[in-house]
């Protein structure tokens, strides 16, 4: 799972298993088909080395990478495929069953959650533009009968006593 616009890192490792050297080794990744910039990489024997190919998806779906080994002597293992869901968001219902009242203080575990989820900006900083993948929404858990889950991806429930009677909407 990854969002739209965010940094991502594929990491491809490449182990030599053979008593030779290895030399001029090609890795390359394909994106949907399309070409990220291929690398050259020289093992030595039983050497194992990782690289990375950094992208950014611009489109949310379901999206395909194939790392490919080339100039390796067997190609029977030199492919290896990925399938990833990126998305615009990631919808997340925190639950509150202690809530506190006061909107501005942190004081219960959906606070918190809901800050590490959703951390806000310094001012000035070079995060202050960041966007994060998750969107939250936070409710008493006494709102949670009336909630609409079909609207959200993850629901999250902190401190809820009871909620036999939103089972059914849970699963």
């Amino acid at each position: 799972l990854h969002g739209v616009g965010l940094s991502f890192r594929f990491l491809v490792s490449v182990e030599n298993y053979s008593d030779q050297a290895l030399q001029d080794l090609t890795v390359e990744i394909t994106v949907d088909g399309a070409s990220l910039t291929p690398k050259t990489l020289e093992l030595a024997p039983g050497q194992r080395q990782t690289l990375e190919f950094p992208h950014c998806f611009a489109e949310a779906g379901t999206h395909w990478a194939t790392a490919i080994l080339r100039s390796d002597p067997l190609p029977l293992d030199n492919q290896r495929h990925l399938c990833l869901d990126v998305r615009e968001a990631v919808r997340v219902l925190l639950v509150d069953g202690d809530p506190d009242g006061d909107d501005k203080a942190m004081r219960g575990e959906a606070d918190y959650l809901e800050a590490v989820l959703n951390p806000l900006p310094t001012p000035g900083s070079d995060h202050a533009a960041r966007r994060y993948l998750n969107q939250t929404t936070k409710i008493s858990d006494l709102n949670l009968e009336s909630e609409d889950l079909s609207q959200f991806d993850v629901v999250v429930l902190a401190n809820v006593a009871s909620f036999e009677a939103c089972v059914p909407k849970l699963e």
